[in-house]
């Protein structure tokens, strides 16, 4: 047991600078549980697997991989320190880089986890006059010309290599990279992945394994909700906070006498993304259902935008390119609640991609698309051509997916990614159909997501 101990102490010891809160008080009640504790009594045993489970997530979820430094020297004509690694790699750190990124009280806050060292006053041709390794390889030191001392653990410059291979790995890993998207057609209709309410809120492995998926299908059903008002929020809560918009934070979707949006009618709602006309449209919707309507009609349909892009990328490259380059006007105009008056105006491709050419978001609805003509002839037949094209994709019958909601279904989509609509239904008093619909933003779902890998080791 004192081996284990010794073996974790030198490598969470090194996790310390990223998770001090765990590590210190794990660490702390290991010895003092193992040490003494657990010779004196036997419910101290339990008490050691729990305290040693937690030293070992603090060790996991800095990402220690333990590789200590055997060399370190300056090559001052490169501007950039040269690092050798036990298993005989080396690396290249530059001075600039380094000075930016000291780690001292003086230079970066802790507690907020951010530089306090501003650029001007650094230089761009700073060098450090010596370097020192310590603490067995696990340590750099740096003094630079002015004395200023730059202390660095070899684990941190180590998940910080700049060589391509470091990069790619980086880039790779789930700390920094989005889940891969897997494409989906019409067989996700029998294929759901689906998520108990109750689990997701109470059990952070189902709710971390939610979150995945929706990044990677970007589609899922959480079941068995209460059929009440004010439980989709929870979800939102979950997460970190709802997105508000114009209509607030919380939409009641039911067919309205004079509706301010096409949602709070009964007719066919078409294939579309919600809040096209925001520059940074919501990033995930999530829509309660409460009461649905009996017989026909009522039925969601989702498709898997991605998909149809790749697919109209591989058959029809002209059509791929107008409609990644081709701004499309859309606009909401009118009032509502608190918000009173609103006049919301967006241009933005059907179909972006980011600096590499992935897919990264789609906009798309036909009610919300303005009538503004920004183009010139021969462009807008071209346009059209081509968003007849992406829709008529949609529609395939190997693509739609029909799902009806049962009472106590909440159906979550990626809004920048997968689209919705609803199939007309007739309401009357005794047969209506009301949903509760909430956003929240990606950045705030891969935070949480995030730390729950750091706190889980998931």
């Amino acid at each position: 047991m004192l081996r284990w101990l010794n073996k974790y102490h030198k490598l969470a010891a090194r996790a310390s600078y990223r998770r001090p809160d765990i590590y210190t008080s794990s660490w702390e009640r290991c010895t003092t549980g193992g040490r003494v504790g657990l010779l004196s009594t036997g419910s101290s045993v339990t008490r050691f697997a729990s305290w040693t489970r937690e030293l070992q997530t603090a060790v996991k979820s800095s990402c220690i991989d333990v590789e200590e430094v055997i060399d370190a020297s300056l090559d001052i004509a490169a501007g950039a320190l040269n690092v050798t690694w036990a298993n005989r790699d080396n690396s290249v750190f530059p001075f600039v880089w380094l000075r930016d990124s000291c780690l001292c009280e003086q230079c970066h806050s802790a507690p907020v986890g951010a530089r306090k060292v501003t650029l001007d006053k650094i230089e761009l041709d700073v060098y450090p006059r010596e370097v020192k390794i310590k603490g067995g390889g696990g340590v750099l030191e740096l003094t630079w010309q002015d004395g200023h001392v730059s202390i660095f653990n070899t684990d941190w410059l180590r998940n910080r290599k700049f060589d391509t291979k470091a990069a790619k790995n980086r880039l790779a890993s789930s700390e920094y990279h989005e889940q891969d998207k897997q494409l989906w057609g019409s067989e996700m209709s029998n294929k759901m992945v689906k998520y108990d309410f109750k689990q997701v809120l109470s059990d952070d492995e189902t709710f971390y394994t939610y979150l995945m998926s929706m990044e990677s299908l970007g589609a899922a059903v959480v079941v068995n909700t209460p059929r009440e008002g004010g439980h989709v929020e929870k979800i939102g809560s979950r997460v970190a906070h709802m997105h508000q918009t114009h209509y607030g934070e919380v939409s009641k979707i039911l067919g309205k006498t004079n509706p301010s949006n096409n949602s709070y009618t009964t007719g066919p709602l078409e294939l579309h993304t919600d809040l096209t006309y925001k520059c940074y449209a919501p990033g995930v919707i999530l829509m309660h259902c409460i009461q649905q309507c009996k017989g026909d009609g009522g039925d969601s349909y989702i498709a898997d935008g991605f998909n149809a892009a790749t697919k109209i990328r591989q058959t029809d490259p002209r059509a791929f390119h107008l409609l990644t380059t081709i701004d499309v006007g859309f606009r909401d105009v009118g009032a509502e609640g608190k918000c009173g008056k609103f006049d919301l105006y967006y241009k933005a491709p059907t179909i972006s991609t980011d600096k590499k050419g992935n897919l990264s978001e789609i906009r798309f609805s036909q009610f919300a698309r303005d009538t503004i003509p920004d183009m010139s002839l021969s462009a807008t037949q071209d346009l059209y051509d081509a968003l007849m094209l992406f829709n008529k994709t949609l529609y395939a019958p190997d693509m739609l997916v029909t799902y009806k909601m049962n009472e106590g279904d909440i159906l979550c989509v990626d809004n920048r990614r997968v689209l919705h609509g609803r199939k007309g239904y007739m309401p009357t008093p005794e047969n209506a159909r009301y949903l509760e619909g909430i956003f929240y933003q990606w950045d705030e779902a891969r935070s949480r997501a995030r730390v729950l890998r750091q706190e889980h080791g998931f």
